[in-house]
């Protein structure tokens, strides 16, 4: 009965968690390959069996005392973010979060654990409750460790206390899950990897990255404050078909559809598809820039009339990019909190990984539809071309 209670408990505190792993839990069948065993300490053990063989879960004559000793020999100096392959009882988190969390800074705990039989019956033999309710703590249960990949990059690890300390995420093994289900905990660890990649070359990976965009930003300030913001923009283009012109080489052959459609369509070309559009006569109603870094200026360069083009300017560019685009600017902040600090809101985009990304997110702001691709290749051309001809990068 006592079991019973403690199973009840944990799954109110995850149905109101997450309603849908508390189904797929209440769903589980345990099997009969668990055998709980009391340790002789009292803590509860369980042994798993396999055919012919059986291992336990912890070292029976002390449980956590094992699980003590395991996390000291990690020797973790600091642990802002920490991921556990794998719960078992609970034992290897529970005193982590008790004895070690505060000291090592550790700021989110994700767990992945491949067994949902066995998550069931931790939630019956112990008191889950701080742990299910904490809001920084992430539990990835009985399904493929990929589709925690979404949640892990934009709800995690994107944050932006979380992004800058990426370089110190702790990976801590429990030892009887890894030799239960060595395959799908490699696979969680290439998930986290995976994750945090994108998160780095999205918005970079250390404080560095972020000076050079608040340098910049504050370089930029006249232009963010005599410019309009693309929020007095949303929605006047609702239903348009809008167009969103990248750089690939497949552009080549493509351009000239282009040409008519200026009256019909939004066109938004991104930086690097600028000057082979202007070279072919094509006037884009926009065009943007993202990359902080020195060199985007001379996707304006040489260009002579910019009548009737609007940049649509991240402010975290250099000063060199503002200066080289002589015609009419609107800002657009990314999503990032020191952008308030600014107080002049002008419309933020989660601008994703590239120029591209940024292009579209502006069409969808402005509320475009169909939003058509062009030149959005992500491949060489047959010939080994990256990019359309007329491109500062052509090769």
């Amino acid at each position: 009965m006592t079991e019973n209670l403690t199973y009840e408990q944990n799954m109110e505190f995850l149905e109101k968690r997450d309603s849908k792993l508390a189904g797929r839990v209440r769903a589980a069948d345990k099997g009969d390959s668990f055998k709980i065993i009391r340790s002789k300490t009292g803590y509860p053990n369980v042994i798993i069996e396999k055919g012919f063989d059986a291992e336990a879960l912890y070292d029976n004559s002390d449980p956590l005392k094992y699980c003590r000793q395991y996390l000291k020999s990690l020797d973790i100096k600091y642990a802002p973010i920490v991921i556990f392959m794998g719960l078992g009882l609970g034992y290897h988190l529970n005193l982590f979060f008790k004895e070690y969390s505060k000291r090592l800074k550790t700021e989110e705990i994700v767990i992945f654990e491949e067994n949902i039989g066995l998550f069931r019956l931790a939630l019956e033999l112990g008191d889950f409750r701080k742990i299910i309710s904490h809001p920084n703590i992430h539990l990835f249960v009985g399904e493929d460790s990929e589709t925690a990949f979404p949640k892990l990059r934009t709800e995690i690890l994107l944050s932006e206390k979380n992004r800058i300390v990426l370089r110190s995420v702790k990976i801590i093994p429990v030892p009887a899950s890894i030799l239960q289900g060595n395959e799908y905990y490699l696979r969680a660890l290439k998930t986290v990897k995976d994750a945090a990649r994108q998160v780095m070359i999205t918005a970079g990976n250390d404080p560095f990255d972020s000076l050079v965009g608040l340098e910049n930003m504050f370089k930029n300030l006249e232009d963010i404050i005599s410019s309009p913001g693309l929020n007095l923009f949303h929605d006047r283009f609702k239903g348009r078909p809008g167009i969103l012109v990248a750089a690939g080489p497949s552009l080549n052959k493509n351009m000239h559809l282009l040409k008519d459609l200026r009256d019909r369509a939004l066109i938004i070309s991104c930086d690097a598809s600028f000057i082979p559009l202007m070279k072919n006569g094509i006037r884009p109603h926009l065009v943007t820039s993202l990359e902080r870094t020195p060199g985007v200026d001379l996707f304006y360069s040489g260009v002579k009339d910019f009548q009737g083009t609007y940049f649509v300017a991240c402010p975290v560019l250099m000063p060199e990019v503002f200066s080289a685009f002589k015609g009419e600017k609107i800002i657009a902040y990314r999503a990032f909190s020191h952008f308030d600090w600014l107080e002049n809101e002008k419309g933020s985009l989660s601008t994703g990984m590239s120029v591209a990304n940024m292009a579209f997110k502006i069409l969808e702001a402005l509320e475009c539809d169909p939003v058509i691709l062009v030149g959005q290749d992500l491949a060489y051309s047959e010939e080994g071309d990256t990019h359309v001809e007329g491109n500062i990068f052509y090769a």
